[in-house]
């Protein structure tokens, strides 16, 4: 779901005030609460069975992704890479991004979706010290830091000369 013109009056007077780090705060505590509610409102309207949701959003934009992951369906194709498009420099820019942000991911899954969109999964990304404070429960604040790390990471890499499309927005959320 790609959300445009999301954004209420408070987060505005928010934003104003140079204040995103509160705003996306906030909009991730929503989502948390909200997560169960989004899961059984797309099964009851679409009959989707979602097992994972991810989020992120651009303020500056004022646009948001959320992202429903649902069962694998082996009879579904992928829709093809654009032969222009060179699939391996893709992902090895992805990597090299990945790289200078935290590691190199273990596996990197790339999925066009349409003209407009590439989904990234990487896994295996994350460093030893990331691994702690996640167990010792500084989630949301780690969340805060590698988001904005990590678009600056793919906002200077080559992506936007390997798929010859301007890049608008990127966004980034993990599990």
């Amino acid at each position: 779901i790609h959300l445009r013109g999301f954004i209420g009056p408070m987060e505005k007077i928010l934003l104003k005030q140079n204040e995103m780090k509160r705003i996306m705060e906030i909009r991730d505590l929503l989502l948390n609460e909200l997560r169960s509610d989004i899961i059984l409102e797309l099964w009851k309207i679409a009959n989707l069975e979602i097992q994972e949701i991810y989020a992120d959003w651009d303020l500056q934009n004022e646009t948001g992704l959320i992202i429903g992951v649902i069962k694998a369906d082996d009879g579904k194709k992928e829709m093809p890479w654009p032969k222009e498009v060179d699939h391996r420099a893709f992902e090895g820019e992805i990597n090299k991004a990945s790289a200078k942000a935290e590691k190199t991911p273990e596996q990197t899954k790339l999925v066009w979706l349409n003209d407009r969109m590439i989904l990234v999964e990487r896994s295996g990304i994350l460093i030893q010290l990331e691994k702690e404070l996640i167990g010792i429960g500084v989630i949301e604040e780690l969340k805060m830091a590698k988001r904005p790390l990590e678009r600056k990471m793919l906002d200077i890499s080559s992506i936007e000369a390997i798929v010859e499309r301007k890049v608008i927005e990127t966004f980034v959320d993990w599990n």
